[in-house]
């Protein structure tokens, strides 16, 4: 009579056991399920503004390039015109390049900062809202 209670008391506990590994597993796959969601629905938000932005960042690239072009060649007119014009006061033209050569270093200078400035700007602007973890 032992036996027959010690047998069916352990095959419940075996079938209880199983069960809850059973029920563990399934919340392990929903679990995995959960995450597997929230990165696919991190992954189609940046998609989407990216997508959204794309038509003004290629606007922006072509104005940029664009403007890149002419002030290229106004700038190789003015530092002719600049180098042109120390010659004519009496400056040397080694003293003259050396002129026009510092202000290029200084102002290549100035405009990689600047452009270094904007692109954290909009770097941070596109990017802030997958990697700040607010506790609101």
């Amino acid at each position: 009579m032992k036996e027959s209670l010690s047998s069916a008391h352990s095959e419940q506990g075996s079938v209880s056991l199983k069960a809850q590994f059973d029920a563990l597993s399934d919340q392990g796959r929903q679990l995995i399920a959960s995450y597997i969601d929230l990165f696919s629905n991190y992954s189609d938000l940046l998609k989407a503004k990216l997508k959204a932005n794309l038509k003004i960042l290629m606007t922006i690239f072509s104005l940029i390039v664009a403007a890149v072009m002419l002030l290229t060649m106004v700038w190789a007119s003015l530092q002719v015109v600049f180098a042109y014009a120390l010659v004519s006061t009496g400056f040397s033209w080694y003293a003259s390049a050396g002129v026009v050569m510092t202000v290029n270093v200084v102002l290549v200078y100035y405009l990689i900062a600047t452009a270094v400035k904007l692109f954290d700007k909009a770097s941070g602007d596109l990017l802030d809202d997958f990697f700040n973890i607010d506790n609101e």
